[in-house]
């Protein structure tokens, strides 16, 4: 991650997913909303019995940085596991990790692309040099001269581009942000 990269992920449900959290931990460890009050109370946080606990639970009552703190001491977890932003971090690592893996399949697919043109219209070309000699050497039938005759069209079609024009035919989808590296596709 760089310095300019968000190291969170904020939005409307990250209140949601917190209390949500809290009920899911709590639950988890097999505790009543008045055993987690009173750890927290023994942690120095004011003001919580288990009616709160509930209250935070269902999402009715905002949660003070204090009590945040003091929650994911006591479930020994960090704030951010607990509006599940971990997991969306996760995720868009994984992402940006395939987008990458992706990017470099693009270059050499686009770099086998480049080299199986390149070796077409090197073979056509050796392909006409070989029906020009065969012409040249003058012991052709009809049938041998209509043969040649479909294979230097099928040759000639083939070096009506060059390798690159080729290969410049090959379409790779844009990105939202139209950057892709050299070629863009026509979608």
């Amino acid at each position: 991650m760089t310095d300019d990269e968000p190291l969170a992920v904020f939005d409307d449900d990250m209140d949601a997913r917190f209390a949500a959290s809290v009920a899911e931990l709590r639950k988890a460890r097999g505790w009543s909303q008045e055993r987690l009050a009173k750890m927290l109370t023994r942690r120095g946080v004011r003001d919580m019995t288990g009616l709160v606990i509930s209250r935070i639970e269902a999402g009715r009552r905002k949660v003070r940085l204090q009590e945040a703190v003091g929650l994911a001491q006591v479930f020994g977890v960090t704030l951010l596991s607990m509006t599940k932003q971990d997991e969306m971090l996760n995720a868009i690592v994984l992402l940006s990790g395939q987008v990458r893996d992706l990017r470099a399949l693009q270059s050499d697919f686009l770099d086998t692309a480049e080299r199986f043109a390149a070796n077409v219209h090197e073979s056509a070309t050796y392909v006409l040099r070989v029906i020009d000699d065969l012409r040249a050497s003058g012991d052709l039938d009809a049938d041998a001269q209509d043969l040649l005759s479909r294979y230097e069209r099928g040759a000639r079609g083939a070096l009506e581009f060059g390798p690159s024009e080729i290969a410049s035919k090959v379409t790779w989808p844009r990105t939202p942000e139209g950057k892709n590296g050299e070629r863009q596709a026509e979608v």
